[in-house]
């Protein structure tokens, strides 16, 4: 069913070509609003090739900008009514450094938002970047958090746990590790994750940008199941007809690469940031989520299977 026209709204979406900025560019448009997508230089034939079918002939916009060079293209903010920035990065290295990207320009890109009369800000930020955030990663992704809450502005900040679906490259890895023979697992495969499938996180998503005046806030976004890393490995190896056998690697020498791994500037196995994240594990209370948003995302065990 196409939306009328007075529920039409112009979007900016930052990082469009990405995992979760690309499904969110193509629920956007297919509801019939028209979404500004900033992209770096040379992706615009990647962002067509991502999910071209369902791309094409939809109200999408393509501006070519560094994302961490906002003065090139703060001006082309201006005029839309909902910002959505949905950047980000796992790992400092060539793509940039988390202070950058997850928080200067981010600050700058609300700060003029904000100025321009946009009516709402979407931050895509991540479960863990809270009160008790020790990770670079979630710590860069609470700065930005706070700051918009500060703003005189509808918002809403999401933050998700693992996000899985079509075309995710974490949730690809996960499921070639459970493909192998022997399963290595960083320390006791006992720390808790709550993945939620891409569809559901991009519900959300749709559902705060047409209820664009709703109350702002910050809510944590997880599956409706729990696992252990060990469980979620299982689960995956069930959906490849196998039984996954794992081998727990120590924290102690999962340390020792990780620190190697900071060493080389993140060409490596895994960094320190992304151990202590793991090990902190990634769950949440869905209770705020369902209430705000209407619904219960699907259970992993579920949802895996709509992936492939």
């Amino acid at each position: 069913m196409e939306q009328s026209q007075d529920l039409q709204m112009r979007i900016f979406l930052t990082g469009s070509t990405g995992f979760i900025g690309s499904y969110i560019c193509q629920a956007l448009s297919s509801q019939g609003h028209i979404v500004t997508c900033l992209i770096r230089k040379g992706s615009k034939i990647k962002l067509k090739a991502h999910r071209a079918e369902e791309l094409h002939g939809q109200s999408i916009n393509l501006i070519e900008g560094e994302w961490t060079q906002p003065q090139n293209w703060l001006d082309q903010v201006a005029g839309h009514d909902v910002l959505i920035n949905s950047v980000g990065i796992i790992r400092e290295g060539y793509r940039g450094e988390f202070d950058v990207v997850h928080d200067r320009t981010p600050i700058v890109l609300f700060q003029h938002a904000e100025t321009v009369g946009i009516k709402k800000i979407i931050q895509i930020s991540a479960m863990g970047a809270d009160d008790q955030a020790v990770s670079r990663f979630h710590l860069s992704k609470r700065k930005a958090d706070r700051y918009l809450s500060s703003l005189n502005i509808h918002y809403l900040v999401i933050r998700p746990s693992f996000v899985y679906g079509y075309g995710g490259s974490s949730m690809a890895f996960f499921t070639r590790l459970a493909a192998l023979p022997i399963t290595p697992v960083v320390g006791d495969g006992q720390y808790r994750v709550q993945p939620i499938h891409i569809d559901d996180l991009v519900k959300a998503i749709v559902i705060s940008v047409k209820d664009h005046t709703s109350e702002s806030g910050t809510i944590d976004a997880g599956g409706s199941e729990i696992l252990t890393f060990d469980e979620m490995l299982d689960v995956l190896g069930r959906q490849l007809g196998t039984r996954v056998r794992h081998l727990h690697i120590p924290w102690r020498i999962m340390g020792v690469i990780a620190k190697t791994t900071d060493l080389l500037g993140g060409y490596g196995l895994i960094s320190s940031d992304e151990l202590s994240m793991l090990r902190r594990g990634s769950v949440s209370d869905n209770s705020q989520f369902t209430a705000m948003f209407g619904f219960e995302p699907m259970p992993f065990s579920q949802g895996i299977v709509l992936s492939y």
